[in-house]
C-alpha cells in the first residue's frame, strides 16, 4: 500500500510537520510505504516540492510518486494537479475546532471553513482526527460515517528517558513548552507556576521554549517574572525538546488533550500538570483558574518528592509507551486505509473528467491486468493475424516515413502491434504487465513507470487506453520518453458499456472529453482518422506541444 502525506516539510517548527513524520514513521512500521511529498507554497503563491530534502530516515518523494500512490492524505496544502487525478484523498485533521475558528474569525484563514468544504466534495474519501474528544463538532462539519479516530503518536525513540538532558535552574524545575494560540495559551499556567512559587516552593523557577522573547508583550513578561524571582530561561523555537523535557523536573500544560507537548514529555519520562480532563496525568485542573492550577503542581511535586524522580519518570513514561505507540497508531491508519480502498473497489470514480474504475490498491490492479493475458487467451490468434494486417495498411497508407524509427508500444500483450511496425521498417518493441512466456516482441514492464530515457523514442503506440491507471501518469510517461518531434498515436475501441469489460480502468462518453485530458498533459491533437476494422474505431495523432 502507497500513500503519500502532503504536508511542508519544516523540521522542528511547526507540531503539524512533527505529527505528520511520526504518522508517516508509525504506518511504516506496519508494512505501508508512506512518504511525505513536500507542499511548500512560494511568495508567488505556488504549490512546489522541494528537491533534496532531508529530515533523519524520513522517505520524502516527489509529486509524481503521489500520482501513483494508492491514497493521498492532505495535511496542510495540497498540489492542485492532486486534486483531480482520480486517486482517493484523505483529510487529517490538525487543529482543534474552537482554534481553526477563532484563527478564520480573526485573521481570514479558511480552516474551520475549509474542513466545512472538503466535507461536501466527494473526492475525500475519509477525514481523520488524532483527538476523540473533537468526534462530535467534526461530525457536524464531515459525514459521521467517514469521519475516523487514529491516536496520536510520539517518536519513543527520538522522545526517550536516555540520553543528554538541559540543566535547568530550580527546585523544582518547571518547563512551559506550550506554543500560543487563539484558543489556549500558557498565560495563566505562567502565572500559577509563580504563585506556586510564592505560595509553596521559593526555589522553584519556570522555564519556557517556544516564545517569542523579543516581542513587547513577552518582554513585559519576563520583566514580571524576573522581579518575582521565578524566571529561569526563555528561548524561541528550539531543535532539541527532547533535552529540555529530560532536564525539567516536570511540564506544565494547559491542555485536557493529547497534544504534542502532552505526548513527548511523557515520553521523555517528565511528569505533566495538565488541564482539567487529561486522561494522562493525575494532576489536572481548570487552566483559567491560577489558584487551583498551582494546587495541582505542588500535589505533582509532593508525589515527586514522595516516590522519587526516576519513579516518576518511569510512571510518566509508561503512560506514553502505551498510549502513544507507534503501532498502535499505524494500526489505526492502516485500517482506515484499508477501509477506504475496499469501498472504493470496484466502483467507477471521476478522474480528470474521466471514469475511473477504482482498485484496493495498486498492486491489484496489476494483479487484474496480468490475469488478461490467461483469461483472454482465446482471441489473440485472430486478432494477430487481422489487427497487424489492419494496422500494417494504415500505416503504409499515411504519408509518414517509417523506416528507422524508433517505436515504443505500450499494452502491447503478445505484441501484435509490434509486428505491424516492424513490417513497415520501423525498430519497434513493447512493454507490457504480461507479455508471456519468451516473447520476443514485447518486455514485461509498466507503461505508468518506463524504464527508458528521456527524449528516445521517435513514436509512442497503444490501443490500451482503456486499461489506463492514472491517465496523466501515463501520458507524463509518453512526453517523458518521446523526443521533440515525436508522435504519440492511439487507436480507440468501438463504444461500449462501461463494465462490459472486467479489466476495463478508464472510460469516457465523449473523445473530446480525452482529447482535453491529452492537450492538459502537453500534447496537440495532428490528425484523427475513422478506422474501418472490428477492433477499433478510430486513431487519433498527437504530437508533444514543442515539437515541429
Amino acid at each position: 500500500m502507497k500513500i503519500a502525506h502532503l504536508a511542508e516539510f519544516c523540521p522542528h517548527r511547526t507540531g503539524l510537520y512533527g505529527t505528520t513524520k511520526d504518522l508517516i514513521f508509525a504506518e511504516r512500521n506496519v508494512g505501508i510505504d508512506a512518504v511525505l511529498v513536500d507542499s511548500h507554497v512560494t511568495k508567488e503563491k505556488k504549490i512546489i516540492s522541494r528537491p533534496n530534502l532531508k529530515d533523519g530516515d524520513l522517505p520524502i518523494r516527489d509529486v509524481e510518486w503521489a500520482k501513483q500512490a494508492d491514497i493521498i492524505v492532505h495535511h496542510s496544502i495540497i498540489h492542485q494537479e492532486l486534486r483531480d487525478i482520480g486517486i482517493p484523498l484523505v483529510l487529517a485533521i490538525h487543529g482543534r475546532p474552537e482554534s481553526t475558528f477563532l484563527l478564520e474569525h480573526r485573521r481570514h484563514m479558511q480552516i474551520f471553513g475549509g474542513t466545512m468544504n472538503h466535507g461536501n466534495d466527494p473526492r475525500y474519501k475519509a477525514f481523520f482526527t488524532f483527538w476523540r474528544e473533537y468526534m462530535f463538532q467534526l461530525s457536524l462539519s464531515v459525514a459521521e460515517e467517514k469521519l475516523h479516530y487514529v491516536p496520536a503518536p510520539v517518536d519513543l525513540v527520538e522522545y526517550s528517558p536516555e540520553g543528554n538532558a538541559h540543566t535547568f535552574a530550580g527546585s523544582p524545575s518547571i518547563l512551559i513548552a506550550d506554543m500560543w494560540r487563539d484558543d489556549i495559551t500558557p498565560f495563566n499556567t505562567i502565572m500559577a507556576v509563580a504563585l506556586f512559587k510564592n505560595k509553596y516552593a521559593l526555589d522553584a523557577k519556570i522555564h519556557m521554549i517556544g516564545t517569542a522573547p523579543k516581542k513587547s508583550s513577552m518582554v513585559a513578561l519576563a520583566k514580571m517574572l524576573k522581579k518575582d524571582g521565578v524566571l529561569g530561561e526563555m528561548h524561541p523555537l528550539v531543535e532539541t525538546t527532547a533535552l529540555c523535557y529530560r532536564g525539567a523536573d516536570m511540564v506544565v500544560t494547559p491542555h485536557s488533550i493529547a497534544t504534542r507537548v502532552v505526548r513527548e514529555a511523557l515520553a521523555c519520562g517528565t511528569p505533566i500538570v495538565a488541564g482539567t480532563g487529561n486522561k494522562y496525568t493525575d494532576f489536572t485542573a481548570d487552566s483559567r483558574n491560577i489558584k487551583h492550577v498551582a494546587e495541582a503542581i505542588n500535589r505533582c511535586w509532593l508525589h515527586i518528592q514522595k516516590i522519587g524522580k526516576a519513579k516518576a519518570r518511569q510512571d510518566a513514561r509508561a503512560v506514553a509507551q502505551k498510549e502513544f505507540n507507534p503501532e498502535k497508531t499505524g494500526r489505526a491508519a492502516k485500517e482506515l486505509f484499508e477501509k477506504v480502498l475496499e469501498t472504493e473497489k470496484g466502483a467507477w470514480t471521476k478522474q480528470d473528467g474521466l471514469d475511473r474504475r477504482a482498485y484496493h490498491s495498486y498492486a491489484d490492479y496489476v494483479q487484474r491486468q496480468k490475469s488478461k493475458l490467461s483469461e483472454g487467451i482465446a482471441w489473440l490468434k485472430s486478432y494477430d493475424k487481422e489487427y497487424r494486417a489492419n494496422l500494417r495498411e494504415r500505416l503504409l497508407a499515411d504519408a509518414q516515413s517509417w523506416q528507422g524509427l524508433k517505436v515504443l508500444c505500450l499494452g502491447a500483450r503478445t505484441g501484435t502491434e509490434v509486428k505491424a511496425f516492424l513490417d513497415v521498417g520501423c525498430f519497434a518493441i513493447g512493454v507490457d504487465l504480461n507479455p508471456g512466456k519468451d516473447n520476443k516482441y514485447v518486455v514485461t514492464g509498466d507503461f505508468h513507470d518506463l524504464a527508458y530515457a528521456d527524449n528516445t523514442i521517435d513514436v509512442a503506440f497503444s490501443n490500451s487506453l482503456d486499461h489506463v491507471y492514472r491517465i496523466r501518469k501515463f501520458l507524463s510517461e509518453v512526453k517523458r520518453v518521446l523526443g521533440p518531434k515525436g508522435l504519440f498515436i492511439v487507436d480507440l475501441e468501438g463504444p461500449k458499456e462501461r463494465d462490459a469489460d472486467k479489466w476495463a480502468s478508464l472510460h469516457w462518453e465523449s473523445d473530446q472529453d480525452l482529447i482535453e485530458v491529452f492537450k492538459q498533459c502537453g500534447f496537440a491533437l495532428r490528425k484523427e482518422t475513422a478506422i474501418t476494422s472490428i477492433w477499433f474505431r478510430k486513431q487519433l495523432i498527437f504530437q508533444a506541444k514543442g515539437g515541429d
